[in-house]
């Protein structure tokens, strides 16, 4: 069992002067320590505590009301969460190291750089899966699966209009296997 530790904070500064040795102690006893932060324009300071930020970036808030500013954290919270969730679920077809403890095993140095595992350094060199299916980005993944597109034909004026969905490819088509959703978005 890992622990798990997630820090919400104003900016990267109130980090690493509130809780900066305490989040680096957590981070070399092998806890994830992940730190969301509302303004990063350089996160380096992280790294170096060995603490992951995450892809909420909340950048600055517009709102001037205490029941928007909450709203809009809502909001970015649960997109954050949705997309954790996605993440393990597509974490076959993604491009990470998925064996963190063997990339630990291979660090010689505890404050010398992350090593990756050997499985991530052939995912790397072959931009491939162990079975051969192409690895993405979370990124690129999305992006792909935003090709999928709902058309609406009208053959002829007294023929009813139907709605065509694009074919998935064979990667597509895993995402959605592995997320247990449908392409087809409500249309039969």
């Amino acid at each position: 069992m890992r622990y798990r530790l997630d820090v919400v904070a104003a900016d990267v500064v109130d980090v690493v002067k509130f809780a900066g040795g305490w989040l680096f102690d957590r981070a070399m006893a092998g806890w994830d320590v992940t730190v969301l932060v509302a303004d990063h324009p350089n996160d380096r300071p992280l790294q170096i505590l060995g603490t992951l930020n995450s892809e909420l970036d909340v950048r600055p808030i517009r709102h001037r009301l205490a029941e928007r500013v909450r709203a809009h954290m809502f909001l970015r919270m649960l997109s954050y969460y949705i997309s954790w969730h996605m993440k393990q679920a597509l974490a076959p077809i993604l491009f990470q190291d998925n064996d963190k403890p063997a990339a630990a095993a291979k660090r010689s140095n505890p404050v010398g750089p992350a090593q990756r595992f050997n499985e991530a350094l052939a995912e790397a060199a072959r931009k491939r899966a162990t079975d051969d299916t192409p690895v993405h980005s979370f990124t690129s993944l999305l992006a792909d699966l935003a090709t999928i597109c709902a058309n609406q034909v009208q053959p002829a004026e007294d023929t009813p209009a139907f709605t065509k969905i694009t074919s998935p490819t064979p990667v597509q088509r895993r995402a959605f296997e592995l997320l247990d959703v449908s392409h087809r978005l409500g249309y039969t």
